[in-house]
């Protein structure tokens, strides 16, 4: 009989293994949503792929952090209809690839984001990209929770089900104001 440490692994392989399936599945969904092809289907890797989905003269360059399918693409279909340029991430780590190797204006970011830390993802971009505006969606609204994030540097916020309208309008002020400034 397996001892616990090996069950253990054998779960965790499993667990492993439907987080992949939930991805693709994510993907697919995508795919379907929005008409766009997930770059693991053209033949690159998720970094190399095309890294925004909008306009050429996108008004902002959007990263939307969730790991629902079904969220990312209303608020990437949302802030997609505003003229505003838009890559998704279904976690944590993926979303650091993302900003790693491309340069985004405002990051939207679901506070239960898988395989990262909320607080230190929210720090760590703070401090590394000063000028990036990060809004974050969050399920409880208390007061703590929101002064600790805007502490820790985020631009604001939101409440879920997030009111996409107020979103793409904050979105669309923050922008405004950072291109005054660059003038």
């Amino acid at each position: 009989m397996p001892d616990f440490a090996d069950q253990l692994e054998v779960i965790e392989r499993l667990l492993y293994l439907l987080g992949e399936k939930e991805r693709e599945l994510g993907l697919l969904y995508e795919q379907c949503a929005t008409g766009v092809p997930p770059p693991e289907q053209a033949g690159a890797t998720a970094i190399q792929g095309p890294p925004l989905a909008g306009p050429r003269d996108a008004a902002g360059r959007v990263l939307v952090v969730d790991a629902n399918a079904s969220v990312r693409v209303r608020i990437a279909n949302t802030l997609l209809g505003r003229r505003l340029a838009v890559k998704t991430a279904a976690d944590g780590i993926e979303a650091l690839e993302y900003l790693r190797d491309h340069r985004f204006d405002m990051v939207v970011f679901d506070y239960q984001t898988p395989r990262v830390s909320p607080l230190d993802f929210i720090q760590v971009l703070h401090r590394r990209l000063p000028n990036l505006h990060i809004y974050v969606t969050v399920n409880d609204q208390n007061s703590q929770l929101r002064d600790r994030l805007v502490a820790l540097g985020a631009t604001g916020v939101l409440g879920k089900p997030v009111d996409l309208a107020r979103l793409a309008e904050l979105i669309h002020l923050n922008h405004s104001a950072q291109a005054s400034q660059a003038a």
